[in-house]
């Protein structure tokens, strides 16, 4: 066996065929079955290649399941990018399996066995059966995975000998060969790798081929054993397909907050953000309603990608769904994506988290109002105070990248009237209820020279009679008073 830094670890899902299916309830004997014949069951006495009837007369209350290939290859697709978020060396293996190159990696993670324990935690929460088997090769690891034994681990390190042991024990119709091949060895009297080992490796090559000699010496580590290794796709796209249909829209939040927990995993593995979620619901036969949630965080530093505000977000706008018939099918797709901003952690909270705070409100807003209802106030290029501002509808981008400028010479209202309001006078003072007290100005401003109606304006703040500060001016060509705005 090889002796080196490379360790191989692979993930096997014995149930994929099955965990394709959101709504099966675990308990209930179940098989996928291809051709009516059990391609994967849940119960360990029906086996793979076990006829349909056979498996049927063991369990009259099974659940049978059409075995749906392209969505299994689908969610492999994305366990391989959630162990991508651990590691970046992952390959897609057969057999429902996938192999990842820790010995790199073991380092961040303390050792082999804290990294192994995150992994094995993550799957869990995800609800995925999972055997793995931990090797030096590609092929070892693979094989492992098939018929787990003790551990080969021995104080964080792979133990040469118990693993060796372990392979020459393996029976040799687990073998990713031809299976003539191994029909031919098992009449040969040759069971176990032990003995095919022990077999002259020129006589091998001549009876069968090269092709399970040079299998035999990647297996052993003697040749090199190169991988494809996987790497995201760039849209994400996810479902799950329910046997007896969901006919509630409140029983829909849990297979999608499992789609968004893989979201979540592709955008950590990608180190992106998206901008934009999108829902299909199917009935048995087409599309019947479909879920656009636009995120208000492009152009904004976003800590993290946090799979229960998505579901909030989804849960709103779910609300305001009708369901003609129930869901048998249900989709996550998203294609808009822009790459994360570099996080420090700090010891005090900046203005930043309170921005994102803001953010996520408004797509709270935005989810349950709709973006129509939603304002926000826009600088305009204009001189007076009450042109100077306009309230337009609020969009999910990014604000414009404003210009600095100098400080203002004087404070300014919160409130800002649409239009100037004329005041009264009395004894030749400005009066709103009671008398004007001035209390700061004045404060002059005047049209351009270049525009076709010149004036110019004395500003003051104000104290009324009750307490308020306002914001009035007095026009200097016809000496009539205007209220502006209020403080706060």
């Amino acid at each position: 066996m090889k002796r080196g830094d490379d360790v191989w670890l692979c993930l096997h899902f014995p149930l994929l065929a099955l965990e394709v299916f959101d709504d099966r309830d675990p308990a209930r004997p179940a098989v996928a079955i291809e051709q009516r014949v059990v391609h994967c069951a849940n119960r360990d006495n029906l086996d793979a290649g076990l006829r349909l009837a056979t498996a049927c007369a063991l369990y009259p209350d099974l659940l049978v399941l059409e075995r749906q290939p392209q969505r299994e290859a689908e969610l492999l697709q994305n366990l391989a990018t959630l162990a991508y978020d651990f590691t970046p060396a992952v390959a897609l293996a057969e057999g429902g399996s996938l192999l990842l190159e820790i010995g790199s990696c073991r380092r961040l993670y303390g050792g082999i066995s804290p990294l192994l324990e995150q992994l094995h935690n993550a799957l869990h929460d995800r609800d995925h059966a999972v055997v793995f088997g931990i090797a030096h090769t590609p092929k070892a690891a693979w094989l492992l995975a098939r018929y787990p034994q003790t551990s080969v681990l021995h104080d964080d390190h792979l133990d040469a000998d118990r693993l060796r042991t372990q392979l020459e024990a393996m029976p040799i119709a687990l073998l990713a060969i031809d299976d003539g091949c191994i029909d031919a060895l098992l009449q040969m009297g040759i069971e176990t790798l032990e003995q095919l080992r022990d077999l002259p490796v020129a006589a091998l090559s001549k009876r069968f081929g090269p092709a399970l000699t040079t299998y035999l010496h990647k297996l052993w580590g003697e040749t090199a054993d190169p991988q494809l290794f996987f790497t995201p796709p760039s849209v994400f796209r996810q479902g799950f397909v329910f046997i007896d249909g969901i006919p509630q829209r409140q029983m829909l939040l849990f297979p999608m907050k499992r789609l968004l927990q893989m979201l979540c995993d592709y955008l950590r593995a990608r180190q992106l953000h998206c901008h934009v979620l999108r829902w299909q619901l199917f009935d048995a036969h087409q599309l019947q309603a479909e879920i656009v949630i636009e995120l208000s965080r492009t152009g904004f530093s976003v800590t993290q990608n946090d799979w229960q505000s998505f579901l909030e977000l989804t849960r709103l706008k779910l609300d305001q769904v009708t369901l003609r018939e129930s869901v048998f099918s249900l989709n996550l797709l998203s294609a808009d994506f822009f790459a994360t901003a570099p996080v420090s952690t700090q010891l005090f909270p900046d203005a930043k988290d309170h921005a994102e705070a803001g953010h996520a409100l408004i797509d709270r807003l935005t989810a349950r109002l709709g973006k129509a209802a939603l304002q926000r106030v826009e600088v305009c290029d204009a001189f007076w105070p009450e042109h100077s501002w306009r309230s337009v509808s609020y969009q999910n981008t990014a604000p414009a990248a404003s210009t600095e400028c100098s400080a203002l010479p004087a404070p300014r209202p919160l409130w800002l009237l649409p239009q100037p309001k004329p005041l009264r006078l009395r004894d030749g003072q400005p009066f709103l209820q009671s008398v004007l007290t001035l209390l700061r100005g004045p404060e002059r401003l005047g049209n351009h020279w270049w525009s076709e109606c010149t004036a110019e304006r004395d500003y003051y703040v104000a104290r009324t009679g009750e307490g308020r500060l306002c914001w009035i001016y007095c026009e200097r060509e016809s000496l009539q008073w205007f209220l502006q705005g209020w403080f706060a």
